[in-house]
């Protein structure tokens, strides 16, 4: 089908772990026997879904692009192109009015010693996806005549009834990380996510779909091996963070819509540097630029048993972000931030719904209590 998948993780949302920073992170580590008790609120609400053309016979022409979300209709979707072209169903009937996602996660690291620190991340995640009353009417409509025999070789059990609102909400994938500090301005990372760390329900485990009733997945399906670099240079007027980060995917089942086969989601790279400055007595602005690029990827096919690479499926992004701290104590600390798309380049279309979303700003708010 021609919808783009919600591997936003590039654009938008995602687990981030970082062990002794906000969203972005520096070299330092915990102390020796110290401990971190972080909670922090995300929030983001789809303003834009990446597309691309669909042919008559739901295949994709590759133009790959972005719309509103008001202005995602059938035409965008393959399985729904044979109704389009019976005329039972307008190309130009609006999909969804909104989309969300928000998460609490919850995260506890230790340092082991001054140099080494680990951390897991609990996501607790909140989806909702709004379905349009017109595309709920044209479907309802289409499943009524299908079971009065109106629709060739279709009957009412091939059309399910979207809900007003889909949902989806529990704990998400869990993260397991470390850090390793190599000297004052120097560290590396490494996280996994996958295994029995996998908590959260992928779209082979959620609820099937009925009529008026449709589960969005709370988890990836995917391992996730991840790889950081820290590297801190100190100037004058400030320190410059940097951060260079490579994320490898597992294989994972594709089910939503008229989607039903394996993918394996492309690499994952990026590029940050944030720097602070001192705004008022305890409190601290950091300012960063985040550039995130994800590399093709491969679909599984059964009929030659091979992986295919999907041509064009990459995206790349550009991302702002202001992070507001205050530490009246060295106990605890209150921090909120906004991350907002500056560029950001969608190709491809073959996955699932809601697809590789771009919204229009990214919120988080924190705190951090730290045990010694």
């Amino acid at each position: 089908m021609g919808i783009l998948k919600k591997r936003i993780g590039i654009i938008t949302l995602g687990i981030f772990f970082t062990l002794c920073s906000i969203s972005f992170a520096t070299v330092k580590t915990l102390q020796k026997g110290a401990w971190m008790f972080g909670t922090n609120l995300e929030t983001g609400t789809v303003s834009r879904i990446g597309v691309e053309t669909i042919n008559s016979d739901g295949s994709g022409q590759g133009d790959a692009h972005f719309v509103n979300i008001s202005d995602f209709t059938a035409k965008y979707v393959s399985s729904l192109q044979p109704l389009i072209q019976a005329t039972l169903i307008n190309g130009n009937t609006k999909i969804a009015d909104s989309a969300s996602d928000f998460s609490i996660n919850y995260d506890v690291a230790y340092g082991i010693t001054d140099q080494l620190s680990v951390l897991v991340d609990i996501p607790y995640r909140s989806r909702k996806l709004s379905y349009s009353q017109g595309y709920i009417s044209a479907i309802t409509t289409i499943k009524t005549l299908a079971g009065l025999g109106s629709i060739p070789g279709k009957t009412s059990n091939d059309f399910i009834i979207p809900p007003k609102q889909a949902s989806g909400e529990g704990i998400g994938d869990i993260t397991v990380a470390f850090k390793y500090r190599i000297n004052e301005n120097l560290a590396f990372a490494g996280a996994y996510r996958g295994g029995f760390l996998k908590i959260g329900k992928d779209p082979s485990e959620v609820t099937s779909k009925s009529d008026n009733f449709e589960e969005l997945p709370t988890g990836s399906g995917a391992d996730k091996y991840s790889l950081k670099l820290y590297y801190d240079c100190v100037l004058p007027f400030s320190t410059l963070q940097f951060t260079g980060s490579y994320n490898l995917y597992s294989e994972r089942k594709e089910g939503y819509l008229d989607n039903n086969f394996q993918v394996k989601d492309g690499d994952e790279a990026s590029l940050d540097v944030y720097s602070e400055y001192p705004l008022l007595k305890d409190v601290l602005i950091t300012l960063g630029l985040s550039y995130r690029f994800a590399f093709e990827d491969k679909k599984y096919n059964s009929s030659t048993g091979k992986w295919e690479t999907i041509s064009s499926s990459g995206v790349s992004a550009l991302l702002g972000e202001s992070v507001f701290s205050y530490k009246p104590d060295k106990g605890i600390e209150f921090w909120g931030s906004v991350q907002f798309p500056i560029t950001s380049q969608a190709s491809l279309g073959v996955y699932d719904f809601p697809g590789r979303l771009d919204t229009s700003g990214i919120i988080r708010l924190g705190t951090k209590i730290y045990w010694l």
